[in-house]
């Protein structure tokens, strides 16, 4: 790899779209980074306000920070991702000028548009982007509507400057690929990599003797995620299982936060659904591996981290039949024909009345999860990267 990298080994890891818990895509990237920091000289942008959070990861890199934006956070995440696009144009020619890859750890406009600017600035780097999420049009999507209304445009244009100057396109799985070629990028331009699980580490963890919880979720609480499904989905289990427990992981604002504790009182759940909020990563394996099973009713996954992390814990899981999931996970997982909440919370008391059943699938997921191992996903990009430079040569 070394010997192909044109002018340094200096690479630009941009992750400008963080806000509190470590998303799927901020896990990817961060995984792939630790693996090629000996290969690489490894630099990332990242706002100021998440530096604690990436020094947590031990990373071997130099930092480029933007400043914090947090005296504008009230005014909502669309103010933010517009302070932090353009604060970070102060210093992504700089970085530019000195870098042979610029890596957009997301399609967002945070990470896009440094990375077009260093892109212009020096035509020789070659630019990576991810795009792990195509945004549904807003008049579709689960939440705000004038937040998804500006999140729809917003990745119009992202799309728009990604199309004029990227070199390879990172996609997590097949659908979404034939989905971005219908958008009219480049097909030759896209490969289709992997996310991914530590396998060693989640074994590392203790397994626990008893059982804390019935079910666990894991993600991001938002709407998308499904969360204000799952209220109505555990009211039907509590229905014949009056002590049946489920733990909710994953940060939040403070707007969905209440919404949610409203609906959990709504439904008379008080007892049986607790919300954990932010875990360290050996807490959320503590947690899961505490649990009989891993639910999970979100409305738009391009992978599915949460599920591997699940499924590396031994734990069946009970989803939503989105497209993607066959692709990925062909083992382990009971789909449930979306927004069919009876058939959700039916689907959770068969496994949880069967024990050989949750056993089986348990066993069926981790065995098959194996395949999804950082090791392979870093190597796989660093041989698409190879490629690149040697087709150059």
């Amino acid at each position: 790899m070394d010997s192909q990298l044109r002018g340094n080994n200096n690479i630009v890891f941009i992750a400008n779209c963080f806000f509190s818990g470590l998303s799927g895509g901020d896990r990817h990237f961060i995984e792939i980074a630790k693996r090629w920091a000996g290969k690489m000289n490894i630099i990332l942008m990242l706002p100021k306000e998440s530096l604690p959070v990436y020094e947590k990861e031990d990373l071997k890199c130099t930092y480029s920070i933007i400043p914090s934006s947090k005296f504008i956070s009230r005014l909502g995440i669309m103010a933010i991702y517009i302070f932090r696009s353009l604060a970070s144009l102060f210093v992504a020619p700089r970085l530019g000028r000195n870098a042979s890859i610029v890596y957009s750890t997301s399609q967002f406009l945070p990470d896009t548009l440094p990375s077009f600017f260093m892109k212009r600035s020096n035509s020789e780097i070659l630019w990576i982007s991810c795009i792990f999420h195509i945004i549904p049009h807003y008049s579709k999507r689960k939440g705000s509507f004038v937040r998804n209304l500006v999140a729809y445009y917003e990745q119009k244009l992202s799309f728009y400057l990604i199309k004029k100057s990227v070199n390879i396109i990172f996609v997590d799985n097949t659908i979404l690929k034939e989905e971005l070629i219908k958008l009219g990028f480049i097909t030759e331009q896209i490969k289709v990599i992997s996310m991914g699980v530590d396998c060693r580490f989640i074994n590392s963890v203790s397994e626990t003797n008893n059982k804390v919880y019935e079910a666990v979720f894991l993600g991001r609480l938002h709407p998308t995620k499904g969360v204000f499904d799952l209220p109505k989905i555990w009211g039907r289990v509590v229905a014949e299982r009056p002590q049946a427990k489920l733990a909710l992981i994953g940060s939040e604002n403070d707007k969905i936060k209440k919404r949610l504790a409203t609906e959990i009182i709504e439904n008379k759940m008080e007892n049986n659904i607790d919300i954990l909020g932010f875990l360290e990563t050996r807490e959320v394996y503590k947690t899961l591996k505490s649990s009989c099973l891993f639910i999970f009713p979100s409305h738009e996954e391009g992978w599915g981290i949460a599920i591997a992390e699940a499924m590396a814990c031994g734990l069946p899981v009970i989803a939503w039949n989105l497209p993607v999931y066959p692709e990925i996970f062909p083992k382990g997982m009971i789909m449930v024909e979306e927004n069919n909440i009876t058939g959700f919370s039916q689907a959770i008391l068969r496994v949880l009345k069967d024990d050989g059943l949750c056993k089986h699938l348990g066993s069926l997921a981790s065995d098959m999860i194996t395949a999804y191992d950082w090791e392979n996903v870093a190597s796989n990009e660093l041989k698409v990267i190879s490629d690149h430079f040697s087709l150059l040569s």
